[in-house]
């Protein structure tokens, strides 16, 4: 059991953000690590792989080590305010119990709405003096006993999610991503490596392209080129991460061309393919 509480500095990270974001972000991967959003700033839309949250103040969203997202701003120059917790979930398994998954609130199960929480006033201010408890012993570190302090305050945060999650008796509102276009990202998330240009997938889904480039533009906030590009790069990090080499990696996430598939990873990701895999493999 002690060697839960080594670096726990590092497994858990909380950040108390306010700033200006002027144009949508990219999509992020957490690496390794669960993510938990208490957003204090409203007209605020989140992009989890391929569905659309629209948040107001005191919502929560929950995102798995596994989920790409990005923040869609609906008012340009907004100022974006949010609490955010980051743990490595190796920390409190050890905590579950049999009747009790402290990550159950992280899994969807084919109903996308369980990974977005609106809470009711009373239940911010609940929830809020757990996150406020949570900043504060994680800004103690040097203190005894700041770790334990720590790791229960998120156990304890957990529990209230879960709770709330649970409990809910009313569904969340989306905003539902037209048939078409949620056809089309699952298509190009199960053919990474295949053919996806644009006069393919015109073919596959019998619809006109730039009806395509329009609406997934409009609900996913960035080009289809843009995305297509973003999967195959995470998928590549993926698959260096499991050993895979540079070489099978490059076609096996769909790029033709080997210097291409360096040049793009190394701007992408900061790294050449072999010197990220390398930094991985000595990081574990």
């Amino acid at each position: 059991m002690n060697e839960q509480y080594r670096n726990v500095d590092q497994l858990i990270i909380f950040k108390h953000v306010c700033k200006e974001i002027p144009n949508p972000s990219d999509f992020h991967l957490n690496q390794d690590l669960y993510a938990i959003y208490l957003f204090l700033t409203s007209d605020v839309h989140y992009v989890i792989e391929n569905q659309v949250y629209p948040l107001q103040f005191g919502d929560i969203l929950m995102i798995s080590n596994t989920e790409r997202y990005r923040l869609i701003f609906q008012t340009e120059n907004q100022c974006c305010e949010y609490i955010e917790i980051k743990f490595d979930s190796s920390l409190i398994l050890a905590f579950n119990s049999p009747r009790f998954n402290l990550l159950e609130c992280f899994s969807s199960h084919g109903c996308s709405l369980r990974k977005h929480i609106s809470l009711m006033p009373e239940q911010v201010k609940d929830i809020m003096k757990v996150f406020k408890y949570l900043e504060k012993q994680s800004s103690q570190v040097v203190l005894p006993g700041s770790e334990i302090l720590t790791v229960t305050a998120l156990i304890e945060l957990l529990v209230c999610i879960n709770r709330v999650s649970q409990n809910r008796d009313k569904q969340l509102d989306k905003v539902m991503i037209p048939h078409k276009l949620s056809y089309l990202v699952t298509f190009i998330d199960d053919n990474l490596d295949q053919d996806l240009s644009l006069k393919s997938l015109e073919k596959v889904l019998l619809t006109n392209r730039s009806y395509l480039c329009r609406i997934f533009k409009k609900h996913m906030g960035n080009t289809i080129h843009e995305y297509i590009l973003l999967k195959r790069i995470a998928k590549a990090e993926l698959l260096l991460r499991e050993g895979a080499t540079a070489t099978d990696t490059c076609y096996l996430v769909g790029f033709n061309d080997y210097s291409h598939f360096i040049r793009t990873f190394k701007k992408r990701v900061g790294l050449p393919p072999r010197q990220y895999q390398i930094q991985g493999l000595c990081s574990l």
